[in-house]
């Protein structure tokens, strides 16, 4: 297997986000979009250890609240979620008229993994998407290539 596929495909690229918008932050902060508790929670401490701030939504409608009241420099977005799957939540965000929203690093999380799954990701404006089940470094992996500055994931 090569490398690019075990960690995951990059799906579109960008220019870095600047990690001292929209307000000068001690630490970046992680949106986590899982509708499984216990997922999530796991998640949020394991950011936590590399010094990632984190809030966490379990439903599509609320991931859509958060990333506009929250402002997160970067989401971890699960596919299927109640209320809105993470595609509309995807597409919501990229269409966002604030472009610091619309900018926002998405990382699309999923047990569906088949090419055509990938596609959709690209097409909905995800920035990178990881199968599960994952290893955590997958994400700090992603997490550094989509915000350098953080360099808190190594």
């Amino acid at each position: 297997m090569d490398r690019q596929k075990s960690i995951g495909y990059s799906l579109r690229q960008r220019s870095p986000r600047t990690i001292n918008s929209p307000a000068k932050r001690q630490s970046p902060i992680i949106l986590i979009v899982e509708d499984e508790d216990n997922l999530a929670e796991l998640l949020a401490l394991r950011l936590g250890r590399k010094h990632l701030a984190t809030v966490i939504a379990h439903d599509g409608r609320t991931a859509c609240q958060m990333a506009v009241n929250c402002r997160p420099d970067l989401i971890l977005l699960d596919i299927m979620l109640p209320e809105m799957d993470g595609w509309e939540v995807c597409s919501f965000i990229r269409s966002h008229r604030e472009q610091e929203i619309a900018d926002v690093p998405i990382i699309m999380l999923s047990a569906l993994c088949s090419l055509d799954t990938k596609y959709k990701g690209q097409s909905v404006g995800a920035d990178a998407f990881l199968r599960k089940p994952y290893d955590f470094e997958q994400i700090f992996t992603k997490i550094n290539l989509l915000l350098p500055a953080t360099g808190n994931c190594r």
